[in-house]
């Protein structure tokens, strides 16, 4: 795989693919407005919020912008490798490292594989963290950093280091292998989700069991409160482990300015986090709240309602993402190996029209 750097004013972007991995630091253009991923004609390229072509269609693959960064797979461009002058960076270019994989910026840091080992580069492809982290099996990948810890792959378990490279939790402490992942998962409001032996709890920052295993799946807290599984049901804990609303549903996603959406009876509404619902239970699908809106499906179309339930954008789409920065991307085609991928405004307006 080959990965490219490039800053787009203050936007980074990591490109993965080819043969080998290189980062190459271009020159900067002014651009701060957030950019959002297309796909047209089986590639993949990033629009402005305006639906303005910045990065032209022409990779592989392709995800998601993070703290204005993104990896995409340049394998079969014309300019690959080793230069990204496609990506409109203008000329300058040096190359500043050769890695093999590499996963997206999180924290500023990000995780890359050199000669079979994980360390992590800077946004300018400093070698921060050197590569030391790894093990033989293919969950061996070193992951994201959240609240300053991120966990690595060491021998065949799990461990959590700093920004600085040092173990804070040694995978003594943890004795999770990495048969068992994603057993080891992100810090969120001080506490992390690990599975061992099957059974999920939570470590705090030190690597003490703050709640012990004992659901059959755990999620990362929000606001206080975490999704866990016990019986078979879903519910939510506080960071004690009590029960916060006691498992009697059949499905639930977190919560987001105080609701979640969880499903009853086949059908899915919205509670607080006294476990009471605001929004009675009548859709067929519901995702989190997300800049004051929330995708619900509605007799096999998703639309968008408001916090009191009131539907601000009628269902006709047939899959639909949370509203990030202004837009949301949405789906028409009920066949998702054809399903043609565009962007919505939170009034509703087409940004950028459905293509594959």
């Amino acid at each position: 795989m080959r990965v490219i750097i490039c800053i787009l004013g203050m936007c980074l972007l990591t490109i993965s693919g080819c043969s080998r991995t290189r980062a190459v630091k271009c020159a900067q253009q002014k651009s701060t407005t957030p950019l959002f991923r297309i796909v047209e004609k089986g590639k993949y390229g990033y629009i402005n919020g305006q639906g303005k072509v910045i990065v032209m269609p022409q990779f592989a693959d392709g995800q998601a912008f993070a703290e204005g960064l993104a990896l995409v797979d340049c394998q079969g461009t014309p300019t690959c490798p080793p230069r990204a002058a496609y990506l409109t960076c203008a000329g300058h270019d040096s190359a500043i490292g050769h890695f093999s994989k590499a996963r997206p910026f999180a924290e500023s840091l990000a995780a890359v594989e050199q000669d079979g080992k994980w360390g992590y580069i800077d946004d300018m492809g400093r070698m921060v963290i050197k590569p030391q982290f790894g093990g033989d099996s293919p969950n061996a990948t070193a992951r994201e950093f959240h609240e300053g810890l991120a966990a690595v792959p060491v021998g065949d378990q799990w461990g959590y280091i700093n920004k600085e490279g040092k173990l804070v939790i040694s995978p003594r402490q943890m004795g999770i292998s990495l048969g068992e992942t994603p057993a080891a998962s992100e810090f969120a409001e001080g506490l992390t989700a690990v599975g061992i032996e099957g059974k999920w709890g939570y470590l705090d920052r030190t690597g003490r069991s703050a709640i012990p295993a004992r659901f059959e799946s755990a999620e990362r807290f929000s606001e206080g409160l975490a999704a866990v599984t016990h019986a078979g049901k879903h519910g939510f804990i506080d960071k004690t482990g009590k029960w916060a609303v006691e498992p009697r549903f059949d499905e639930v996603r977190s919560f987001s300015r105080g609701m979640a959406p969880v499903q009853r009876g086949g059908k899915w509404g919205f509670i607080d986090t006294s476990g009471s619902f605001v929004i009675p239970p009548q859709f067929e699908g519901a995702l989190s709240f997300s800049e004051g809106l929330a995708a619900v499906k509605v007799k096999g179309k998703y639309g968008y309602i408001n916090s009191a339930g009131k539907m601000l954008i009628q269902p006709q789409y047939d899959s639909a993402q949370s509203f990030t920065k202004g837009l949301a991307a949405i789906q028409v085609g009920a066949d998702s190996a054809l399903a043609k991928t565009g962007y919505i405004d939170k009034r509703g307006k087409i940004i950028w029209e459905p293509t594959r």
